[in-house]
């Protein structure tokens, strides 16, 4: 449904998006990560044709945006972080405004009466405000509502176009913890019927809504793909954490022995627990290095705790300043 194929846009010198490619199926939710810098605001103007690339191409549904923009947009909604809304309008208005305006285009081409489309037109609206969940607000002023509402009317005037490609710039920005969750739902559920791409800076969020994810560093692609298999793959990159706890507890002479031990990259106290968490290095043998530690210290294990990488290791990994030439 999105196909960026080596997409290259500068500012003067500055290299923003360096020979890009990537390609998004329907029905997933994909995250698109990167440090500050990386190029993600860039990349998504292009992908929504707020800009166009200097070289290679976006497609939509196989039409490129840069030749095509009025057909491609047709089939995008975008939500920017802080989505412009009309305080003075209510939800309901501002939909029927953004109906009406998406509309425009087509409306000397439909032969329905006016009063069935009308009528298909209400059935819409009604269809997008209980799908963003804002049925008992839809008649309140927006100006009045909430963040976590006004994040779904943001979202709902995306979707009153039934876009195929679906593009949310911090979805969870500034919101509460039980709003938060209802987004999550949100996203989640409209990844059924369209492709979802997500921009967050906070790892846990692509983590909780997204099955891939898209790593950027420095204006290129560095990582894409299932996250699972992400972890499993890098594995090797970024070392076995492995939690770990002796008889004894630990103090400060086990943690600078330990430390110091070949095979350990890091360690991680757990404050309150006993117990630490060892990274080892790539390649290293695992539990033995541990094993062997505890008896030449005389120490027994009491715990040995095999953790799984998760997003965050894999972007330092990634986004290490060592990754691109």
């Amino acid at each position: 449904m999105i196909d960026v194929q080596d997409v290259c846009k500068s500012y003067g010198k500055l290299a923003a998006v360096d020979q890009v490619s990537f390609s998004l199926s329907s029905q997933r939710v994909t995250g698109l990560l990167g440090p500050n810098g990386a190029g993600k605001t860039t990349l998504m103007r292009l992908l929504t044709g707020y800009l166009y690339p200097d070289a290679g191409a976006v497609l939509i549904d196989g039409i490129d945006i840069a030749a095509h923009p009025a057909q491609a947009r047709a089939k995008i909604g975008y939500v920017p972080e802080n989505a412009p809304l009309y305080p003075e309008l209510t939800p309901y208005e501002l939909l029927e405004f953004v109906s009406a305006a998406r509309g425009q285009s087509s409306s000397r081409k439909q032969s329905s009466p006016r009063r069935l489309r009308r009528h298909r037109n209400r059935e819409q609206l009604e269809s997008v405000i209980e799908k963003v969940g804002i049925s008992e607000v839809k008649h309140r002023t927006i100006g009045a509502l909430s963040r976590g509402y006004k994040q779904r009317v943001a979202v709902g005037a995306a979707l009153i176009a039934s876009p195929q490609v679906l593009i949310l710039d911090e979805p969870t920005s500034a919101l509460d913890p039980n709003q938060t969750h209802e987004m999550r739902e949100l996203i989640r559920e409209l990844g059924h019927d369209a492709t979802v791409l997500v921009s967050s800076h906070v790892l846990s969020e692509i983590e909780a809504v997204c099955s891939d994810a898209v790593i950027l560093h420095r204006g290129r692609v560095v990582g894409r793909g299932d996250i699972a298999t992400l972890r499993r793959e890098l594995s090797s990159g970024i070392g076995e954490r492995i939690r770990v706890a002796f008889d004894s507890g630990y103090n400060d002479d086990i943690l600078v022995a330990l430390s110091s031990t070949p095979g350990v990259a890091e360690l991680d106290p757990e404050p309150g627990t006993g117990a630490l968490v060892v990274r080892l290095q790539p390649n290293a043998e695992g539990p033995q290095v541990l094993f062997d530690f505890a008896a030449k210290q005389g120490l027994k294990l009491t715990r040995l705790e095999p953790m799984e990488g998760g997003l965050e290791e894999v972007f330092r990994v990634l986004t290490a300043e060592d990754v691109l030439p």
